[in-house]
């Protein structure tokens, strides 16, 4: 991508040598302006990657021009570029937000291919710092807008809750809730019972896991929840943590059934979380999908973002899920949840539960969430336990090809080819 950059300086014919050699590859284009107030005019009307500046100008020198600028929150890169060589005009160029101070003088060649290597050097760091925040924000907002609790426990204590784990737990605000013993956010009658102990509050095994559970809000009040686990774990962390996403299942018909993109708070939460996510339009484009669908159905990112939604669904679902997503467009509902097939990469069905979630943008724009808990070892063990697996065919469990394979551990992982004769 072409850099921008408006270099000021009340010398026109170093102007135009700068602008010269700056354009000498293609890479780097230079308007040039001859005062401070004029550069600051122009900036209002166009967008620059960098800005270089003399320091000795009449009216505005190159250190006002750069305290303007950042005062009004503008972190564009600023390289101060003068003959003026005192060490304090450099101190007050760096002190104030400069990027780099280079002095005019010496050989015309080495000063400018240095001049052209900070400017490359700082224009890159902005980019990447910029498209960091952005990616930030955008996974935070999934995060905290999302209609589902996310809680991120590490050592027994909560160190991350969302703004929906506040109103559930009714908590005032973040500070009260982190550092909070997770033992406490469970009802005194869960806190033995076995699958909680074990896998919550011991934490021996948390990975694709999820139960219910009776919650204790911070008033003494209880609140029926569905809670899916995760292992998380981030290099900046000292030890793994656990992801909590839970959903209020004490009125069914007002339960939000959504869980977000939600990476890391950062994009790290996302894609180690075993719980597949993705979003869709609504004509039912896939917009992206966490590393563990993909996963799941063995398509590589950009051959999933081709495809329709309806398109990786056998053709026997279709109704069943046009029909709810057709509830969803419309607003009649706002959730809902479902066990369903989907298409593989390879062509073999794959039994999951689905939970899909409206969500508007600040855009006014309708999205979709869709969460993929994995349940084909499940629908396995449910035809293995069933003693009849013809019938089972027959009924309509699976249909097509039927490829049984015997696991190591001995459960039997069931797939399916399509197409779907019914």
């Amino acid at each position: 991508m072409a850099i921008e950059i408006l270099y000021v300086d009340d010398e026109p014919s170093l102007l135009e040598i700068c602008k010269e050699f700056l354009e000498t590859r293609g890479d780097i284009t230079v308007d040039t302006i001859g005062s401070g107030q004029a550069a600051l005019r122009r900036m209002a009307e166009k967008r620059y990657d960098a800005i270089i500046s003399d320091y000795q100008m009449p009216t505005m020198d190159g250190i006002t021009l750069l305290k303007t600028i950042r005062a009004n929150r503008d972190d564009i890169p600023f390289i101060l570029f003068t003959g003026r060589g005192r060490e304090e005009v450099a101190i007050d160029a760096l002190n104030n937000g400069a990027d780099a101070y280079i002095q005019k003088g010496g050989t015309p060649s080495v000063q400018f291919t240095v001049l052209r290597h900070r400017i490359k050097q700082a224009v890159d760091r902005h980019r990447a710092e910029v498209a960091l925040r952005r990616n930030e924000e955008r996974f935070r907002s999934y995060v905290e807008g999302a209609h589902v609790a996310m809680i991120i426990c590490q050592s027994g204590r909560v160190t991350f809750a969302n703004h929906r784990s506040l109103e559930m737990f009714r908590f005032a605000n973040v500070e009260e809730m982190l550092g909070k013993n997770l033992e406490d956010l469970i009802a005194p009658q869960d806190r033995n019972k076995t699958n909680i102990k074990q896998h919550l509050l011991e934490a021996t095994d948390v990975s694709d896991y999820d139960t219910d559970m009776v919650g204790l809000r911070n008033d003494g009040t209880i609140v029926q929840l569905h809670v899916i686990l995760s292992n998380v774990w981030t290099p900046w962390e000292s030890a793994p943590a656990i992801l909590l996403m839970l959903i209020d299942i004490s009125r069914q018909h007002e339960t939000e059934r959504t869980l977000r993109e939600a990476q890391r708070i950062y994009s790290t939460v996302l894609n180690d979380t075993h719980v597949g996510i993705a979003t869709i339009d609504e004509d039912g484009t896939p917009l992206d999908a966490n590393d563990e669908f993909l996963k799941m159905l063995g398509y590589e990112r950009e051959e999933f973002k081709a495809k329709k939604f309806s398109d990786i669904t056998p053709p026997s679902d279709l109704a069943k899920s046009n029909e709810l997503l057709k509830l969803i467009k419309c607003g009649d509902i706002d959730s809902y949840e479902l066990e369903k097939r989907f298409i593989c990469k390879d062509g073999f069905y794959h039994w999951a539960k689905v939970s899909v979630s409206r969500v508007i943008t600040d855009s006014g724009r309708l999205q979709r969430i869709v969460l993929v808990t994995d349940i084909n070892a499940r629908k396995g063990r449910e035809l293995a336990m069933s003693g009849n697996l013809r019938s089972t065919i027959h009924s309509g469990l699976h249909s097509g090809e039927l490829n049984g394979m015997m696991h190591p551990l001995g459960e039997i992982i069931v797939q399916q080819r399509g197409p779907d004769p019914r």
